[in-house]
């Protein structure tokens, strides 16, 4: 079998996680203890690189779309599992094989189109913060918190910040250029934030905002904190045993809880309290976090005579 590449382009860099590892502690009070403590430092250094290879050790990969044989599905799938892996970036190229022609022609609009859409497939590892105790969260796949097979991500209410870097191609950027980038599916509201700049808050759909004067060539840090409603939280503490002051049939108080009255926490474990018990442990929960898909979009302006 004869492969011919037609082309080659470099197209995409993955996002990678940034794992922190503590730093050996080391107090020094005498020139002597300086070279143990660097020494530590260089340890420490190593072994965090070693654990979490920086995007420049990473390997990448050929991706060959044989014969115009290519689609979105297709695409996103190899995307996913190469960043699970640890794929660094790819080189993908068109190869004239014994396959039957697919119905992408190369250098088409529709092939270019299949360019731009993988450029703009942001993947990669998701690192999410939730506001409580191991509340660090790695996801290679974008997914509602009410369906996490953990108890405290599943009945979350509140805020958690999904993090990570993507790299933009140098020839994305530039005069006449534009970037945008959509968050597709949200619930149920999200502050995106971009290089350290805070920019729109999104609270309705399309969640989409143009992003071209805070990116940059290269790696670029994205942090989208995503708010959800507040049913989830108190149908997963409906299934902690009622208050004793509770009216259970009604579902009404009878009295204040004496923990409320000195403003104290819930010793049962409860984290929220309403004086009428609206919502039950058998309620379905309601899709919450950033559903995606994540996709960053460009564009040109082009004069019109």
């Amino acid at each position: 079998m004869t492969i011919t590449p037609s082309r080659i382009n470099i197209i995409a860099a993955f996002a990678f996680c940034v794992m922190v590892v503590p730093e050996f502690a080391a107090a020094a009070s005498s020139p002597q203890d300086q070279k143990p403590k660097v020494e530590a430092e260089n340890i420490t250094e190593v072994a965090r690189n070693f654990v979490h290879p920086p995007a420049s050790a990473r390997p990448w990969v050929y991706c060959c779309w044989c014969n115009g044989n290519v689609t979105k599905e297709g695409i996103t799938a190899d995307l996913e599992a190469m960043a699970r892996v640890g794929i660094g970036g790819l080189l993908i190229f068109d190869a004239a094989v014994q396959e039957p022609a697919g119905r992408i022609i190369y250098n088409s609009p529709q092939w270019h189109e299949m360019i731009r859409f993988t450029l703009g497939e942001v993947t990669g590892l998701w690192q999410v913060t939730f506001p409580f105790q191991n509340g660090n969260v790695s996801l290679d796949k974008l997914a509602s918190w009410s369906d996490s097979n953990r108890n405290d991500v599943k009945y979350f209410s509140g805020t958690a910040t999904y993090q990570k870097t993507f790299r933009l191609p140098a020839e994305m950027a530039g005069p006449g250029r534009r970037l945008y980038l959509d968050l597709g599916n949200v619930k149920v509201n999200a502050q995106v934030t971009l290089n350290g700049r805070k920019l729109d808050l999104l609270w309705k759909a399309p969640y989409q905002l143009e992003i071209t004067s805070a990116v940059k060539p290269g790696d670029n840090l994205l942090e989208i904190a995503v708010t959800n409603l507040w049913p989830n939280r108190l149908i997963g503490d409906a299934h902690l045993p009622p208050e004793k002051e509770r009216n259970v049939a009604e579902g009404s108080m009878r009295s204040w809880p004496q923990w409320l009255l000195d403003g104290k926490p819930d010793p049962s474990g409860r984290q929220s309290f309403t004086s009428n018990e609206i919502w039950k442990k058998n309620d379905a929960l309601l899709p919450s976090g950033l559903l995606g898909s994540v996709v960053l979009r460009a564009s040109a302006e082009v004069a019109v005579p």
